[in-house]
C-alpha cells in the first residue's frame, strides 16, 4: 500500500542508472536499516523520482509508503500531524493522541512502514523538532527518509551510532546522461554534446532534450549549470503557443496553481481546459493543494518574465493576490497554512520570503537549551554586556530556562541565544523587575491588546560573534522566530523585542509594520536598551502578511480602509478614526458578511473578558456610521446579536 502526496515530476517516469542510490534506500527494508536517510542534491538532481521509483519497489514488498510534499505542510509540529494523520486517513485519531502515541499509531499500520518527505528544505522550520522529538518516537518498524536540495545540518550524524545516513544524489554519469537523452527522442548525433555540456544535472537534461526536439539547431554553450536551465528553460518556452505560455507565466508566479486563481489571473482563458493541460506538461508537480512548477524551471520562467515584461509580471501578481486575500477570509484552521505560504510566495521582501523559505545553506541549528548549556550561555553574556544587564538575563535563565533557545554551529558548540516566550506562558507583569520588561507594559497600558491575543516577548538574542548586530547566528535566531508565528496565530497579536542596534533593524522592520518605541529607550549600565515592537494587528499573522503583500504590489489592502495610516476612505477622503473605530472596522472587515456578535467585539477589540454592557459597542458603530456617511448601510444590525459587514 501506497499513500502519496508527492506528486508527480519528470517526463514520462523516465528513470536511468542510480542503481547504487536505489539500493541504498531499498536496504531500508531491512533488518538492521538506518532509522533515517537524508537524500540530498541539487535542485532537480532527480531526488524526487529517485523516492517515488523507492515507494513503487518499497509497495511491491507489502510495505506501506507514507508520501508527504513539505510544501503542503505547515511547518510546525500541529501542522505535521495534521497532514500525516489525512495522508493515512487518521485526523481524528491525531488530533486526540499525544505524543509518542501518534507514531505509535503510525507504526500499527503495517509490518513496514516508511514515511517519506520530499522537498524537505522547505520544512527547514521544523528541522531540530523533527531531529529531537519525532526521531526518538519512531517506532522500531518505521524508517524516515527526508529529501532535499540542502545537506543535513551537522547534528543529524550527532544521533545514536547507526542511526543517520546521508545520501548525496551526484550527477549520471556521461552514459547514463546519453541513455536518459536517448529515451526521451534525442537523436544521437545532438545527444553527446548535450550530456557534455549538461555535466549529468537530470533537469538540465531533460529541458535540453525537449529545446533541442524543436528547435534542432539550438547551440549548447558551455556556462554555469543555472545559466543552462534558463536558457533550456526559455528555448522551451518560445516553442509553446500562446495560451500555454501564458499559462505557464501566470503559475512561475504563485507557489501553486488551483482553478479558481487561474479565472483571476487569466479571466479570459477557459479554466478548466487550462488547468489540464497544466497537469500534463512537464516539469509540474500535482500536489494535495494544486499544480506547482518545478522550482527551477519556476524561478528561470518568473526572472524572466521579471525582466522583460514587468508590469505584466505584477499584473499577474496583483491578480494573485487579490483572489487569495477573497480565499483566506474564509478559510479553516487546518487550510490556514496554504494561503499563509502562498502569501508569503508573492512578496519578493527578503526579509519576510527568506525567513519562511530560506534558499541558503544551513549552517546552524536551533534548539532548546539544556542545562548542558550554561556555561556557554553566561560566556556569551559576560562578552557583550554590561555587569546589570548581564545579572539580569542571568535572572532569565534561573527562573525560566525554558524560554532559552541556542544556535549550535556545525560542530555543535553554542554560537548564540535567544531568550523567548509568550505570554500565556510567562505573565510579563511576573517580570516588572526587570526595567525592559517594566518599559514593555507601560506600552501595553497605552496600547493594550485583546485578552484573547498573545505577546511574542524577546527579551533579548546575543551571539558570540556580533552581540546583538547581525550575523549567521542571528539570522537563524530570527528564523526561528517564524516558526513562532505560524504555532501562535491567529492568536499572536504583537511582539517585543530588545536591541542595542535600533540603526540597524529600524529599517528592515519599518515596511513590515514594526519599528523602535518612541522614547522607549531605557539604561542600564550607561546604555540604551530599545524595544522593538511589531504589531500583527486584529487579524493575527495571516492579516499582517496580506498588508504587506498589499504594499509591496502597489495595491490598497482595503478599499475601505488604510491600514497603515488608521484611516477611513470614503468617496476619495480620507477620515481619522479613533483607535476603537478602527480597530472595530477592521474586525468587522476581517469577518466580512459574517455576523459578529457584541461580545466577540468587547473580547477581541475590546478585551474584556464579559459582556460589562454592549452599549459601548454600539457607541462607537454609531460613530463610524457617521464617519462612513452614505456608506453607512454597509454595516448591519442584527437584532438580539451584534453587527454584519456587507
Amino acid at each position: 500500500m501506497q499513500v502519496s502526496a508527492l506528486g508527480r515530476r519528470g517526463v514520462d517516469g523516465v528513470f536511468v542508472g542510480r542503481h547504487g542510490e536505489l539500493a541504498r534506500l531499498e536496504a531500508l527494508l531491512g533488518e538492521h536499516s538506518p532509522q533515517v536517510l537524508f537524500v540530498h542534491g541539487l535542485a532537480g538532481s532527480g531526488k524526487s523520482t529517485l523516492v517515488q521509483r523507492f515507494g513503487v519497489h518499497a509497495e511491491r514488498c507489502g510495505t506501506l509508503v507514507v508520501a508527504l510534499n513539505c510544501r503542503t505542510v505547515e511547518p510546525t509540529e500541529q501542522g505535521f500531524f495534521a497532514a500525516l494523520g489525512s495522508a493515512v486517513g487518521l485526523s481524528d485519531r491525531f488530533a486526540e493522541d499525544i505524543g509518542p502515541e501518534r507514531m505509535n499509531r503510525l507504526g500499527q499500520l503495517a509490518e513496514r512502514v516508511v514515511l517519506c518527505l520530499d522537498q524537505y528544505e522547505v520544512l527547514r522550520l521544523l528541522d531540530t523538532w523533527l531531529r529531537q522529538v519525532l526521531v526518538p518516537s519512531l517506532p522500531g518498524n518505521v524508517r524516515l527518509v527526508l529529501a532535499g536540495r540542502e545537506r543535513p545540518h551537522a547534528a543529524w550524524a550527532r544521533l545514536p551510532a547507526g542511526a543517520f545516513e546521508a545520501l548525496l544524489l551526484g550527477p549520471l554519469t556521461r552514459q547514463e546522461s546519453a541513455e536518459l537523452l536517448r529515451s526521451v527522442g534525442v537523436g544521437a548525433a545532438a545527444a553527446p554534446s548535450i550530456a557534455r555540456f549538461a555535466g549529468g544535472h537530470v533537469l538540465t537534461l531533460l529541458l535540453a532534450a525537449l529545446a533541442v526536439k524543436e528547435q534542432p539547431a539550438l547551440p549548447v554553450q558551455d556556462v554555469t549549470l543555472s545559466r543552462l536551465i534558463d536558457e533550456f528553460a526559455l528555448a522551451y518556452l518560445d516553442d509553446l503557443d500562446e495560451e500555454t505560455r501564458r499559462l505557464l507565466e501566470a503559475a512561475a508566479v504563485v507557489r501553486r496553481v488551483t482553478r479558481s486563481l487561474i479565472v483571476s489571473m487569466l479571466p479570459d482563458v477557459d479554466s478548466w481546459k487550462a488547468f489540464d493541460n497544466l497537469r500534463a506538461l512537464p516539469f509540474v508537480d500535482v500536489t494535495a493543494d494544486g499544480l506547482a512548477l518545478h522550482e527551477s524551471l519556476q524561478q528561470a520562467i518568473a526572472a524572466q518574465l521579471r525582466a522583460a515584461e514587468p508590469s505584466r509580471h505584477r499584473t499577474l501578481r496583483q491578480r494573485a493576490w487579490m483572489h487569495l486575500r477573497g480565499e483566506l477570509r474564509d478559510a479553516s484552521r487546518t487550510e490556514l497554512w496554504r494561503y499563509t505560504a502562498d502569501m508569503i510566495y508573492l512578496l519578493e521582501n527578503p526579509e519576510v520570503r527568506e525567513a519562511h523559505f530560506p534558499s541558503g545553506g544551513h549552517h546552524y541549528a536551533i534548539e532548546p537549551a539544556t542545562s548542558a548549556d550554561a556555561a556557554a550561555i553566561d560566556g556569551i553574556i559576560a562578552l557583550h554586556e554590561p555587569p546589570t544587564a548581564a545579572d539580569l538575563l542571568r535572572r532569565w535563565w534561573a527562573r525560566c530556562p525554558e524560554a532559552f533557545r541556542v544556535a549550535r554551529d556545525q560542530q555543535g558548540e553554542v554560537a548564540g541565544f535567544i531568550i523567548m516566550t509568550t505570554s500565556g506562558r510567562h505573565d510579563p507583569r511576573g517580570f516588572a523587575d526587570d526595567p525592559v520588561v517594566d518599559g514593555w507594559l507601560q506600552h501595553l497600558r497605552r496600547e493594550p491588546i485583546p485578552a484573547s491575543q498573545e505577546l511574542l516577548l524577546i527579551r533579548r538574542w546575543l551571539t558570540r560573534e556580533a552581540g546583538d548586530g547581525p550575523c549567521g547566528a542571528q539570522a537563524a535566531c530570527w528564523r526561528d522566530l517564524k516558526r513562532a508565528y505560524m504555532e501562535l496565530r491567529p492568536r499572536l497579536r504583537r511582539n517585543y523585542a530588545t536591541t542595542n542596534c535600533p540603526e540597524v533593524y529600524a529599517p528592515v522592520l519599518a515596511p513590515l509594520y514594526g519599528g523602535p518605541i518612541p522614547n522607549g529607550a531605557v539604561e542600564i549600565d550607561g546604555r540604551a536598551y530599545h524595544t522593538l515592537v511589531l504589531d500583527f494587528g486584529p487579524s493575527s499573522v495571516d492579516g499582517w502578511l496580506t498588508r504587506i503583500a498589499a504594499d509591496e504590489l502597489g495595491l490598497p489592502e482595503d478599499d475601505l480602509l488604510d491600514v497603515r495610516r488608521r484611516q477611513l476612505l470614503v468617496d476619495g477622503r480620507r477620515v481619522d478614526l479613533t483607535s476603537l473605530e478602527f480597530e472595530t472596522l477592521h474586525y468587522l472587515r476581517q469577518h466580512e458578511g459574517t455576523t459578529v456578535p457584541r461580545y466577540a467585539l468587547l473580547a477581541d477589540v475590546w478585551g474584556y473578558q464579559a459582556d460589562i454592557g454592549s452599549n459601548v459597542v454600539d457607541a462607537v458603530v454609531h460613530t463610524l456610521r457617521k464617519k462612513l456617511g452614505a456608506r453607512a448601510s454597509m454595516i448591519e444590525t442584527v437584532r438580539g446579536v451584534g453587527y454584519r459587514l456587507r
